[in-house]
């Protein structure tokens, strides 16, 4: 897809979710789309999840109910990688990117479209150290090794997922505390400073009616791995 293809897709799913989401807030019927078919009336939201990446279905949402209905911002991507994307500067984040670009656009005397995409991609080429709490010390370019095949506005991507975040309620994000707890602390830590809670809900841990049936399954694996472990030492296997 191009990036014209994929600006007139997400122009349309906005306009069609904040006709369907003003008539949940009116507790109305609505009506699917696709099969036809009518779903009764319901209470209207209390609350939303959306996902960090809809910024046009955040401000349709906000347009229609203010904040009497919290929006709370679902985040699908690691803790050290919102950092990098979206977090502070003090944290090894890209920092308020918007602000850089309109900087960079009045600087040289171009649009700001013309120049987000070529500041984003100097960015991240480049060979500067970035630390960010929970991973090593790496260059820039380390975090996108590989150029996308497809010309897509990343920068944008970034810039209108930063302002959603900003400008949501709470943050549920999908990671765990068991591997990435100092990147997790220090997201949390940011987020507190603006007083929005941050929540890791998963991966979660199978309930226990099923934890016994999962280890028998996986016990020939860890066998094989104590195998490898113990005749061929530490860091002898790459899977």
């Amino acid at each position: 897809p191009t990036q014209g293809h994929l600006i007139k897709i997400v122009d349309v799913f906005a306009e069609s979710y904040a006709v369907a989401y003003g008539t949940l807030t009116r507790a109305e019927p609505i009506t699917c789309t696709e099969t036809g078919t009518t779903f009764g009336g319901v209470p209207a939201p209390t609350a939303l999840i959306l996902d960090f990446f809809t910024l046009p279905q955040f401000k349709a949402s906000r347009a229609l109910t203010g904040h009497s209905v919290p929006i709370i911002a679902w985040v699908s991507c690691g803790g050290s990688s919102s950092i990098r994307l979206l977090g502070p500067e003090s944290l090894g984040g890209l920092g308020d990117f918007g602000a850089k670009v309109d900087a960079d656009a009045a600087r040289v005397g171009r649009s700001r479209d013309d120049v987000a995409e070529e500041l984003y991609q100097r960015t991240v080429e480049s060979d500067a150290v970035v630390r960010v709490p929970g991973l090593p010390p790496m260059y820039h370019y380390e975090f996108q090794p590989q150029k996308f095949s497809a010309k897509l506005p990343v920068s944008f991507v970034v810039i209108d997922s930063r302002e959603f975040l900003l400008s949501s309620d709470a943050i549920l994000i999908a990671s765990s505390e068991s591997y990435e707890k100092e990147s997790l602390d220090a997201l949390r830590g940011w987020f507190a400073e603006m007083q929005k809670p941050l929540y890791a809900i998963g991966p979660l841990l199978p309930n226990n009616s099923t934890a016994g049936s999962d280890i028998n399954k996986n016990a020939g694996i860890e066998a094989f791995l104590d195998d490898i472990l113990q005749n061929h030492g530490k860091n002898s296997l790459f899977f």
